[in-house]
């Protein structure tokens, strides 16, 4: 089997020369090779690929202990949201086209996060558009506080910090942001040639992530699952003042005025 280098030098090649045919067969080769021999020349190379849905970075260490204000200290610095929701969905497939792997579906399992949740949860950060928005760059968004896996995917909860823009927090309000991920894959499922079904009218390949490794996640604007999601809440109750009580209570029609009346 030729070198993973190799591969890719043939698979531009083809891009470049127009030969969709012999690019497809070199994708599929590609796609055969070990996935740990893949993943270090990814992990070597910090792969970016052009929809900034995979972007995967070395490991990094632990950080230090972050200070964390009380809740009275973070309302009075108007940090009183949370964001929350699901980063990722299970058994929802969605199509994929990669440069190096070609053109296929792909889902996530259940059970694919579990040992990520366990093992890489204080390594783990939270951004907006993984670290691109060009105001907030790579500053960490939100302290996790919450992270599972339930029926939907993988849920999380963490209040944000001070000092985000007004406009991405009123869309986030506004649930005008989904949600993404960074992550490795550590294990997988391929079919090459499936049957043609609703979401795969076409049977082109697919491919099921097992086990994966994530690094970040956070609210992005053009999420690859739509059903993934970022919002965010209160941490205080709200009290309403009594004339906003007053003014939020429905007026009752003149017929159902009259008809109090008639009953008296």
């Amino acid at each position: 089997m030729r070198a993973l280098t190799e591969i890719r030098a043939a698979i531009t090649r083809a891009r470049d020369t127009g030969n969709h045919e012999e690019r497809t067969r070199l994708q599929a080769e590609y796609r055969s090779l070990p996935l740990e021999q893949r993943r270090e020349l990814l992990t070597a190379e910090r792969v970016d690929e052009r929809a900034g849905r995979r972007v995967v970075f070395p490991t990094g260490t632990a950080s230090t202990p972050i200070a964390r204000a009380t809740p009275s200290a973070r309302a009075a610095q108007g940090e009183d949201l949370t964001l929350y929701g699901h980063f990722c969905v299970f058994n929802e497939w969605t199509e994929i086209e990669s440069f190096w792997e070609g053109n296929f579906m792909e889902r996530l399992v259940p059970g694919s996060l579990k040992q990520t949740i366990k093992e890489d949860r204080a390594q783990m950060r939270i951004t907006l558009n993984h670290g691109r928005d060009p105001q907030l760059g790579n500053k960490v968004l939100a302290r996790i506080e919450e992270l599972r896996e339930d029926s939907v995917g993988a849920y999380y909860e963490a209040p944000l910090y001070a000092g985000i823009d007004q406009l991405v927090l009123a869309g986030l309000r506004d649930d005008a942001y989904g949600a993404s991920m960074r992550f490795y894959v550590m294990a997988e499922e391929f079919v090459e040639k499936p049957k043609p079904s609703s979401y795969n009218p076409r049977g082109i390949p697919e491919r099921s992530l097992t086990q994966i490794m994530v690094e970040e996640f956070g609210p992005v604007t053009f999420p690859q699952y739509p059903q993934a999601t970022a919002r965010v809440r209160s941490l205080v109750p709200q009290i309403k003042p009594a004339a906003a009580v007053a003014a939020s209570t429905p007026l009752r029609s003149r017929d159902e005025w009259l008809r109090s009346i008639s009953k008296n």
